[in-house]
């Protein structure tokens, strides 16, 4: 049998199974490409959900689809120069840029200290001629790392709300909206938009602080070679505050405190404890004192 059900198509077998194919809508809108050159079909309203699947007894588990908005887009002939995908929030604000210039295939890595997982790679868009697809996260440009595969992921999860997709293709910007919609498991524990906007406010401003330290931890690194005396002394100083001293079970230090309030505020949706607000502040002053610090040697 075959059955269209939420613009999803749904095959069942004889008794042996059945499969859906998600999110179909763009052709449901195949008529609106008309003659251009590039088209942005208008992405489903989804809603923002987060879970994580585990199979450690080897048992087969659906393959269920990840998290996130899936962007249909089509191109009428083979494109030579790049393009680019911007998600935009309010007031037009850019929360994450993609592009064609590399694909690098997002892969999850688990710390083993801590539990949290966290993604490397980076995906790209694609070029191919007719249709191309892309999935959208639904999270803010992650903070700067030294390591490319993982620099840029990671960033906080939105908060529910209307959102634009802007696709640009030699030149030509084409735009779609599309809604976020709160998770109803969400609603029912109580938990309400204005929490999840706080938490995203709050997360935003720690993905920020992380990208900071680690661009100063890395500039410190580069310029140990190049001073001496007490120039180096005071640099020295700083590095041991910013980076975790190599070993095993060593003190963590600033970029790695960070690091773990960012994956505390990530790990589930709710309102933010007052200790998390009182944690980036002492992590944010601590900051401040060391790029004065390294301002002086700089």
């Amino acid at each position: 049998d075959i059955q269209v059900y939420r613009n999803d198509l749904v095959l069942s077998t004889m008794g042996r199974g059945f499969w859906i194919m998600d999110n179909v809508t763009s052709l449901h809108q195949i008529d609106d490409r008309g003659s251009n050159v590039a088209y942005l079909f208008k992405p489903k309203n989804t809603i923002r959900f987060r879970y994580k699947f585990v199979t450690e007894d080897g048992t087969a588990r659906p393959e269920y689809p990840k998290p996130g908005i899936l962007i249909d887009y089509y191109l009428d002939n083979e494109i030579s120069s790049e393009i680019k995908l911007e998600i935009l929030g309010a007031n037009n604000q850019v929360i994450s840029v993609f592009n064609s210039k590399k694909e690098s295939e997002a892969k999850e890595d688990s710390d083993m200290s801590t539990g949290f997982t966290s993604q490397s790679g980076r995906p790209g868009l694609t070029k191919d001629k007719g249709s191309n697809r892309f999935r959208w996260d639904m999270r803010h440009t992650g903070a700067w790392s030294s390591d490319a595969k993982r620099a840029f992921n990671n960033g906080p999860m939105v908060s529910p709300g209307v959102y634009t997709a802007r696709l640009t293709v030699d030149g030509k910007q084409f735009d779609q909206s599309f809604e976020l919609l709160i998770d109803p498991n969400l609603k029912m524990a109580g938990v309400t938009p204005d929490q999840i906007k706080e938490q995203e406010v709050l997360a935003v401003k720690v993905n920020t602080l992380l990208d900071q330290a680690r661009r100063l931890e890395a500039d410190a690194k580069k310029r140990e070679k190049e001073l001496k005396g007490k120039k180096l002394q005071t640099l020295k100083e700083v590095k041991s505050q910013l980076s975790t001293a190599d070993g095993i079970y060593m003190t963590p230090m600033l970029v790695d405190q960070t690091r773990y309030l960012l994956n505390m505020l990530n790990q589930a949706d709710q309102k933010p404890g007052k200790d998390a607000f009182i944690r980036y502040d002492e992590l944010k002053t601590q900051f401040s004192v060391l790029e004065k610090k390294y301002a002086a040697v700089k």
